[in-house]
């Protein structure tokens, strides 16, 4: 995560026919984007992706045997390979226990590739950073200056 961008007295407006909040850009730093975990309270709390509602986050949709497994899918933090911690989603059916990622059948916070899988080099606090960014209309180079990615 870059550091905080110029001028911080941004606000995100009001769209039509939502709530008139509005978030502060040092706030979207701080409360959003200033840890994994927080960024995916957040998203979840605007139904933006699946879980955190306390019912379990869907079922699992592994085939085995050509039968899908319908488990029930529950919040799980799993270990990285470089130590760090992530959230994803696991199976808790008896014999399946698959991991599925937070992003999954979601088209806007990852891509398919073309042997079918998720994909993306982008943490959701780096999306939602340029999301940020591209919305305030941030110049393309200043964009890169901070961040190190560009939106166009």
């Amino acid at each position: 995560m870059a550091s905080l961008p110029p001028n911080t007295d941004t606000e995100i407006p009001a769209s039509e026919g939502r709530p008139t909040t509005m978030m502060k850009q040092m706030d979207f730093y701080t409360n959003v984007i200033s840890s994994e975990e927080a960024c995916v309270s957040y998203l979840r709390e605007k139904k933006l992706l699946p879980g955190g509602d306390g019912e379990g986050s869907g079922f699992c949709t592994r085939l085995k045997d050509d039968v899908v497994c319908g488990g029930q899918l529950k919040d799980y933090m799993r270990k990285n390979r470089n130590g760090t911690y992530s959230k994803t989603l696991r199976c808790s059916k008896r014999g399946c226990q698959t991991y599925v990622s937070i992003r999954k059948n979601n088209r806007f916070f990852t891509y398919t590739d073309l042997n079918g899988r998720c994909s993306s080099s982008l943490s959701l606090c780096q999306i939602m950073e340029l999301v940020w960014m591209w919305s305030h209309s941030y110049p393309p180079n200043l964009v890169l200056q901070l961040t190190g990615t560009t939106v166009i």
